[in-house]
């Protein structure tokens, strides 16, 4: 009995920690679009 729930536990903690670490990579993601304005003197 305790072996099985063991077992639950560690897979419901590894699905969290995978969910958590995919939420923090899709928020850090978003510098890829960003876009700064060249500057007037550095265009030709």
């Amino acid at each position: 009995m305790f072996k099985r729930l063991q077992y639950f536990a560690l897979i419901n903690g590894a699905l969290i920690l995978t969910l958590i670490a995919n939420s923090g990579v899709n928020a850090n993601s978003m510098w890829t679009m960003y876009e700064p304005e060249i500057p007037k003197c550095l265009k030709k």
